[in-house]
């Protein structure tokens, strides 16, 4: 049985995916850059990440759903850190999405977002 700490947590990452969907679908790609984590943001330029963001869309299209496929959490001294991976459609094909996220008080903030798609060698 899982604990309220842990549904907690899988709702939390549920509203987060789905919320950096709708700012990837909706082109809202200096929200996603301003929403995320110091580590995220300093990841590469704004310009850099703002690019990567908007090659995702345009090779993968619109979201249309994701099944988690993996988590795992790690508790340390730099901080809380939840790495989750998803099996995701678009519009255009299939990705493997994996986020890292940082829990920052109640919430959690965006420190990496990795996305592998055959989309983006056949499209």
């Amino acid at each position: 049985m899982l604990s309220s700490n842990m549904l907690l947590l899988n709702l939390i990452l549920l509203i987060d995916v789905r919320h950096f969907h709708s700012q990837l679908d909706s082109e809202a790609y200096g929200d996603i850059l301003r929403e995320s984590d110091t580590a995220f943001q300093n990841s590469g330029s704004s310009d850099e990440t703002t690019k990567f963001l908007a090659g995702v869309h345009s090779k993968l299209g619109s979201s249309k759903g994701f099944t988690r496929a993996g988590i795992n959490v790690n508790a340390s001294t730099n901080g809380t850190f939840i790495r989750v991976s998803y099996q995701s459609t678009f519009d255009q094909g299939n990705a493997v999405e994996t986020f890292v996220w940082r829990k920052v008080g109640d919430g959690l903030k965006l420190v990496r977002y990795e996305v592998n798609s055959n989309a983006f060698v056949t499209r």
